[in-house]
């Protein structure tokens, strides 16, 4: 598949479709029909990360859950959290990554960030979700 694609706009604004029409090339309003079809929805709003994968596996594609394991301990919480996406990306190879990141999903393709926002890809370092916690990951497979 090409390297350069880009997120088309329709009518479904969300990032759960954004982010499954960037990995199927497709546009969000399909990925959102499909997300409808397997999840049984009257409209996508939200989208959980088990509609998320079955619906990739539905479609054919290829992936693998990558959590970071660079868990810090915060001491004024008294628990381990999970690393923000500036410090998941220094420790992840390129390649195209769905990442949930604090209730909002993105498409994290070598150094551009693509979501519902930044339909044309966003460089990393300048994109507003470097300071937000990685909740899942998943590494897409062509």
């Amino acid at each position: 598949m090409e390297d350069t694609y880009t997120i088309p706009y329709g009518r479904n604004s969300y990032c759960g479709p954004a982010a499954l029409a960037y990995v199927t090339r497709t546009d969000p309003d399909t990925a959102a029909a499909h997300l409808r079809r397997w999840g049984r929805l009257r409209a996508v709003k939200g989208v959980s990360n088990d509609l998320l994968q079955f619906t990739m596996r539905q479609l054919g594609i290829q992936f693998h859950f990558c959590m970071p394991t660079q868990l810090r301990w915060n001491s004024k919480r008294g628990k381990w959290i999970k690393p923000t996406l500036s410090c998941w990306m220094d420790a992840v190879p390129d390649g195209e990554y769905i990442v949930n990141i604090t209730g909002h999903y993105i498409v994290v393709h070598n150094d551009l960030v693509f979501d519902n926002r930044f339909h044309l890809g966003k460089s990393v370092c300048v994109c507003p979700y470097l300071r937000r916690r990685v909740k899942a990951a998943w590494r897409i497979e062509r």
